[in-house]
């Protein structure tokens, strides 16, 4: 459901304007209790790829209009505490974006969880995902990539 609001604005920018915003109400979501549908395939797929790094692999892919959030960092917090504290941790990603605290905030779990990190970027890493890459201390990037 949709919710116009308008309340006075001549307050804020002195001058005599009515401002105008929409809000969508926020329904419950049911909670999720069974994995995605290509879970299984893709832990085999990262278990590979950990045996020919020879190190912990954890991936960061968002969708074209999804961004880096503070949801993101809950999901990385659960993440890494199963994970433990590793000598070296990698992160594949692409993100074109979003919130730049939700980004420092993962790079500072990254950090408490990995003595060295290293982000391998294939493709955008833009704006806020910028900043968490450049939290890493080896960057390698290739393909289609842009900031």
């Amino acid at each position: 459901m949709i919710r116009r609001y308008f309340f006075d604005c001549s307050k804020h920018f002195n001058i005599p304007i009515r401002c105008f915003f929409m809000a969508t109400q926020q329904s419950k979501r049911p909670k999720i209790k069974i994995p995605p549908v290509l879970f299984a395939k893709t832990q085999k797929i990262v278990k590979t790829i950990e045996k020919k790094i020879q190190t912990t692999f954890v991936t960061y892919w968002t969708s074209p209009s999804g961004s880096v959030c503070q949801n993101d960092v809950i999901g990385f917090y659960e993440v890494l505490q199963k994970i433990g504290t590793r000598d070296e941790l990698v992160l594949f990603g692409k993100s074109d974006g979003g919130s730049g605290r939700a980004a420092l905030r993962i790079v500072n779990l990254l950090r408490r969880h990995g003595k060295r990190v290293k982000v391998y970027l294939p493709l955008n890493y833009a704006s806020a995902a910028t900043m968490l890459a450049l939290g890493a201390d080896e960057i390698l990037i290739w393909g289609r990539w842009r900031i």
